[in-house]
């Protein structure tokens, strides 16, 4: 073969070479062109073709061959049509100016070919990366077949001689050299294409990091910063989010213990490979400003699995945190204010019960003098309206544990007909001085023994009843206990309590369980009470797990249902084994026995020596708590009552030396009743704890006094 025709084909694959790789820089896959960069496209294009053309094969005098063929098709197929068009005429142009026999047959070649470059690029424009090979070379079987058909416009005969000199290597050579340009163009393409989404998906990331309202960064395996978004960089300082990377903590604005910290938290991670999360720390923003953030940090890796470094973001907490210690400030503000009322009633319970026990306790005892029927009608009085006043604390006391959420019940298994049979009894005289009739209905399914809490039973009917009492000037009341549902182990029963009274309106039907509220709020009302008594019933009746409901209308009674659902216990006790609760065997159980009472209160001291004495006690009298140790020391007692508020050594001081004494000295080995007006909810279970073996509160009874002596005695004597 002639060097010349060598020289050719060399420069030729050069050249196509040259077109492959100038892709990436005259191809934009990012955004369209505008007219003004495709001319410039086809210049180029257009230059290498002429290039090619420089560099012909000549078979015959006047006949010139090259790649141009192959040049210009694949602009067609890869590059702009305009660009393609412009290249296409600058080679016919340069190929008319050469002249020649062959002058046409080259034109209609560059024409040709490029069209049908053109052509196969609009039928394929959407998979311009995805072109096989064997597609490419058909496409250039195709082309070179026009190629072919162009030389028949070189003048005859020689135009056969002509084909058939290059049919065959142009069929065999020519396809093979389009599918191979084709092919690297379709690689380049796949490549463009990649940079392009890895370029959208980046903007993309970036743009989503930029909308994120938080701070957020991320750093190499040694704490130097590669990236930011937005609003870190405007915490940092930073004009843009780029100025951060290779930059370290130590060159921010962060106080270097704060910079210290936050490498710490890096370091841990990416030895931990763990996330960490919720860290709360402060930090300097470029302003000066100091803010408290609550930050996460993830570790990075690569497809490896080895480390790349820490992924963080931090949110700026601090008007959360300002808000939290805001409710913290409310909350222990709250507190304190409830430590105070809690205070403050304890003080006013023990104030007001204090000489309230001084007067009922007299009052019971002049009751049992000889007194004339004047006399007797003024002790009535008082104890009326010592009773009076006593239900006003206890409501306002019972209220007041219900908010603090104080109140527990103390279950137990009893009879509900019982229970029933003794708050009616109470109420018996009262009910009978108004001239009103009453009538207990319990249904004759209840032959069971019911479990609940004894005292808080009594106070719902206690409360409901006392109303109905207060509210109804004639006709009658009835209370009662209905079987509502019944299982194994189960029992579904309705207490109910009815009256004739003056009833209720309907629009305050709505409000008589509300705290306070009173069904008379008037200057001249004629009825008195606290409004507390049904707020009561109503939160005992939740802390029961039941429900209560009312029926009345103005001037037509009232009507009180409370469901609630008890476990059982099926009654085997005969009637004749049963015992009534509360009684006290009036007997000098106390003879030969010592009794020493701690009390500050010369009327509560007076009352409780005339009480017990009547047992048959010796007693001694102490005003302090040192006092009462020192009496003890010198002395074997048999009870101790025991003040809580004293001078000198309060009570419970005294009971916890008593306590801690009685195994070296045996005569602190005695039971000691904590005898107080303190009544909040937690005082039994205080003065328990600090060693009392009982409690009671004032005012208090008589029964109830010698019943808890009684037990402590005879148990401690046995």
């Amino acid at each position: 073969m002639d060097t010349n025709i060598i020289n050719g084909l060399v420069n030729n694959a050069a050249l196509l070479l040259i077109l492959s790789i100038l892709y990436d820089s005259i191809s934009d896959a990012k955004s369209r062109k505008t007219l003004v960069q495709k001319i410039l496209t086809g210049i180029m294009l257009g230059a290498i073709c002429l290039g090619v053309m420089l560099s012909p094969f000549n078979f015959t005098p006047g006949v010139v061959y090259d790649t141009r063929s192959i040049l210009l098709s694949i602009s067609g197929l890869f590059f702009d049509p305009v660009s393609a068009a412009i290249a296409a005429i600058m080679a016919a142009v340069y190929r008319f100016s050469t002249g020649g026999a062959g002058v046409w047959a080259g034109i209609a070649t560059i024409l040709t070919t490029t069209l049908i470059g053109i052509f196969w690029r609009k039928k394929s424009y959407q998979r311009l990366d995805k072109i096989s090979t064997s597609e490419l070379y058909f496409f250039g079987i195709a082309v070179h077949a026009a190629m072919l058909m162009s030389q028949l416009l070189i003048p005859w005969p020689k135009a056969f001689e002509v084909l058939g000199n290059i049919i065959l290597p142009v069929i065999l050579v020519y396809p093979a050299g389009t599918a191979l340009l084709g092919k690297l163009m379709v690689e380049r393409n796949q490549k463009l294409k990649t940079r392009y989404e890895l370029a959208k998906s980046q903007a993309m990331l970036l743009e989503v990091l930029n909308s994120i309202p938080h701070s957020v960064f991320w750093k190499d395996c040694h704490s130097v910063y590669q990236g930011c978004n937005k609003q870190f960089a405007i915490d940092t300082g930073l004009s843009d989010p780029q100025e951060v990377k290779n930059k370290t903590d130590y060159a921010l604005p962060w106080t270097k213990k704060d910079a210290e910290s936050f490498i710490n938290d890096d370091r841990e991670v990416i030895s931990s490979k763990m996330p960490k999360r919720n860290i709360i720390e402060q930090l300097s923003k470029a302003d000066g400003k100091r803010i408290w953030v609550s930050t996460i940090k993830v570790p990075l890796f690569d497809q490896n699995g080895d480390s790349l470094g820490v992924l963080g973001l931090y949110e700026d907490i601090t008007e959360r945190r300002t808000s939290e210690f805001e409710l913290l400030k409310a909350k222990e503000a709250a507190e304190e204010a409830n430590r105070t009322k809690s205070l403050f009633l304890a003080n006013m319970s023990h104030e007001i019960r204090t000489p309230m026990n001084g007067i009922i306790g007299f009052a019971k005892l002049l009751e049992l003098s000889e007194l004339n029927d004047s006399q007797k009608e003024f002790v009535s009085v008082i104890n009326s309206s010592s009773k009076h006043l006593l239900d006003i604390i206890n409501d306002i006391l019972d209220i007041s544990r219900i908010e603090a959420g104080k109140i527990k019940l103390d279950n137990s298994f009893l009879e509900p007909g019982d229970l029933i049979n003794q708050v009616i009894e109470t109420f018996r005289p009262a009910i009978e001085n108004r001239g009103l009739s009453y009538k207990i209905n319990i249904s004759p399914e209840i032959n069971y023994k019911i479990y609940g809490d004894p005292t808080r039973l009594s106070q719902l009917l206690f409360n409901l009843i006392n109303n109905s009492i207060k509210f109804t000037e004639k006709g009658s009341i009835e209370a009662g206990i209905e079987q509502l549902h019944k299982t194994d182990g189960n029992a579904l029963l309705r207490f109910s309590v009815t009256d004739t009274g003056i009833g209720i309106e309907k629009e305050k039907l709505s409000k008589i369980f509300d705290t306070f509220f009173q069904i008379d709020d008037s200057y001249t009302k004629k009825y008195q009470g606290t409004g507390l008594g049904l707020a009561i019933v109503k939160n005992l009746v939740n802390l029961m797990g039941g429900d209560i409901n009312v029926q009345s209308a103005a001037g037509l009674g009232t009507r009180f249902d409370i469901d609630i659902s008890f476990k059982i216990e099926e009654n085997i006790e005969s009637a004749g084994n049963k015992k009534t609760p509360g009684t006290v065997v009036k007997q000098k159980f106390g003879e030969g026995l010592k009794a020493l009472i701690v009390e500050d209160d010369n009327i509560s001291a007076r009352l409780a020596d005339l009480i017990i004495k009547k047992y048959g006690f010796t007693t001694r009298i102490v005003t302090t708590g040192l006092k009462a140790i020192e009496l003890i020391s010198e002395e074997k007692f048999d009870i101790v009552l025991m003040d809580i508020q004293l001078p000198e050594m309060d009570g419970l001081s005294a009971i916890n030396l008593i306590k801690s004494k009685k195994e070296a000295d045996g005569n602190f080995k005695v039971p000691v009743i904590a005898l107080t007006a303190y009544a909040l909810s937690g005082d039994r279970e205080k003065f328990i704890e600090a060693g009392a073996n009982d409690y009671l509160s004032k005012p208090f009874t008589e029964d109830k006094l010698i019943e808890k002596i009684k037990e402590l005695t005879v148990l401690s004597n046995k």
